[in-house]
């Protein structure tokens, strides 16, 4: 099996649009009061820990030589991508919710 260049355009899309959401986020925190900095510091080093981990990944799947290898890191992907987007989705919500 093998990925389509869309299909990884797409994700490396995605994935950048997250790490820029994530640097909008930590700039306004930035600008926020000291309390709601302090309440948001931990969760945006998690979600940044998290991206890193996806794009590490990713990076090796484009890389990935055989299909058993691909599957297996499409899988750990697919799974990373869920929780990512779970954890990023709800914490973004909260922290707009707070601005």
């Amino acid at each position: 099996m093998r990925l389509s260049d869309d299909f990884l355009q797409q994700i490396e899309d995605q994935l950048q649009e997250w790490r820029a959401e994530l640097d909008e986020i930590q700039a306004q925190m930035d600008q926020a009061d000291a309390d709601l900095e302090f309440d948001y510091a931990t969760e945006i080093r998690e979600l940044r820990q998290q991206h890193e981990n996806l794009v590490t990944v990713f990076e090796d799947l484009k890389g990935a030589r055989s299909t058993e290898e691909r599957e297996d890191l499409k899988n750990a992907f697919d799974e990373l991508w869920g929780r990512f987007k779970e954890s990023f989705d709800s914490e973004a919500a909260k922290f707009k919710k707070e601005m």
